[in-house]
């Protein structure tokens, strides 16, 4: 097996793990904890994602550097959000 290949297999199969831990979590009653763990879990199945289907790992720094800057767009837009809405 190459090792493209390989990758691939292993990716897919920690992101069917993390969608078992998933599920298992919105499955337990943990109360404001669970939407903690699967806001963390969906984030880890991103970096998967990103890591491995957009070639991060081995881009140029460039275009880590505009990844990172996206990522930290996303973040402010998320936390002036309900600023914006309790200044109204």
């Amino acid at each position: 097996m190459n090792p493209a290949m390989r990758t691939l297999l292993l990716t897919w199969a920690a992101l069917l793990a993390v969608l078992a831990m998933s599920v298992a979590v919105a499955l337990l009653a943990l109360g404001p904890w669970s939407i903690a763990l699967n806001l963390g879990l969906a984030l880890l199945m991103g970096g998967l994602l990103v890591a491995n289907f957009m070639d991060l790992l081995s881009a140029k720094p460039l275009i880590r550097v505009f990844a990172l800057g996206a990522l930290l767009w996303v973040f402010l837009l998320f936390v002036m959000l309900p600023v914006d809405y309790l200044t109204r």
